[in-house]
């Protein structure tokens, strides 16, 4: 295997990522944590039989099994799945997607940054002009297809004219971009934590380590919930920020980090909907939907939670961490034709040009950018 397939990897995991955010997004009707605690169960399953099934001769040996590469791994887990993903969900919360968009470029730099303190990792030249490129070109197509929604700026208004709820906005802008700022670093280094210690698995035990201890706090989670008794709340009181995502803020992170680009907004408010409040009360369990509904969910598992993250997985192993966060995040390139076939929604020219910028960034930094060491792999 060469670096040559390391970045075939990393190119198509948030294609197949962007198709299984559409589908989740059209058929999930719980709440973010839910959805993770069921796609990360799921796919755990997965991960245990492709395990034991490349390991027939001794699946789960000690050699291979050291418990402080397997305790790293779950640290990642915590770190990359768990609590980053809580504050990606708080930021979006706070500050909308438009602005942890723009926060979340600084994710290739800051990873090309800890790959080489922590990794001994270098880039030349190329890998910054090819990262430069690609991350302004699918920055400017997330913004493209964003700036239709909400805006929460209220820059030029005097106090009597900004309605409460923005004001509350307003004073919590700096918590929202630290939220957004702590999801990038959790990120980056839960990648790395994978890659320093991941390198004697499998890319399907890696998988099992870390979604499967991810998807087995959450069950411990839900059946803490459950067994205390907290189905409802008191009226007035504001709910976890899990609890009022809807799967549009959950999508858009695949248009930040992890390739769906999809739109989301700052909850505003209760919803009159009675089927919509018991949802929000019950986050912490699993919606009540239709065999078919839940099959098409499954299938967004495979896509995303499974292949996806087994092809990330196994593009960190190949190439630089650098290039491999930044070519999974061009998600939003994939999305224009896919948005534009299923939603029919307007391509501007701004967003095909920033798309071709994009693809020349990404042809330099796979054909100019990477070391000789990578490529004679």
């Amino acid at each position: 295997m060469t670096a040559t397939t390391g970045v075939l990897a990393a190119t198509s995991s948030p294609l197949l990522m962007t198709i299984g955010f559409v589908i989740w997004d059209k058929e999930w009707k719980g709440s973010a944590f839910a959805l993770n605690m069921f796609k990360g169960s799921l796919a755990s399953v997965g991960f245990l039989l492709l395990s034991v099934a490349t390991r027939l001769d001794s699946p789960f040996s000690s050699t291979v099994w050291n418990p402080t590469d397997v305790n790293y791994l779950v640290l990642s887990a915590v770190i990359g799945i768990l609590i980053g993903d809580a504050a990606w969900l708080e930021a979006l919360r706070i500050i909308g997607a438009r602005r942890v968009i723009l926060v979340d470029t600084l994710k290739p730099f800051l990873s090309a940054l800890l790959g080489y303190f922590l990794l001994d990792e270098s880039l030349n030249a190329w890998a910054y002009v090819g990262m430069v490129l690609t991350v302004v070109g699918v920055t400017v197509v997330s913004l493209e297809k964003d700036k239709g929604e909400a805006s929460a700026d209220v820059k030029g208004e005097t106090e009597a004219e900004v309605p409460a709820d923005k004001v509350k906005w307003r004073d919590g802008v700096k918590l929202g971009y630290f939220w957004a700022a702590l999801n990038v670093i959790l990120d980056c280094y839960g990648s790395v934590l994978t890659k320093q210690y991941g390198a004697a698995f499998t890319t399907w035990e890696i998988g099992l380590i870390r979604f499967g201890s991810a998807s087995g706090i959450m069950i411990l989670m839900s059946m803490s919930f459950i067994a205390g008794g907290k189905l409802s709340r008191r009226e007035g009181e504001e709910l976890p920020v899990h609890v009022s995502m809807s799967l549009m803020e959950k999508g858009a992170k695949a248009g930040v980090g992890a390739g769906a680009g999809a739109s989301a907004d700052a909850v505003e408010g209760e919803t009159g909907d009675e089927e919509e409040k018991q949802t929000d009360r019950e986050w912490f369990k699993f919606p009540v939907m239709t065999l078919k509904a839940y099959l098409r969910i499954a299938l967004g598992v495979l896509l995303v939670t499974f292949i996806c993250s087994a092809l990330r997985n196994y593009a960190l192993f190949e190439i630089s961490l650098a290039m491999a966060l930044t070519l999974g995040g061009i998600g939003p390139i994939y999305s224009l034709p896919i948005v534009w076939y299923v939603k029919n929604e307007i391509v501007t020219r701004k967003a095909v040009f920033f798309t071709f910028v994009s693809v020349v960034g990404i042809a330099v930094l796979c054909l100019l950018g990477m070391n000789d060491s990578e490529n004679e792999e």
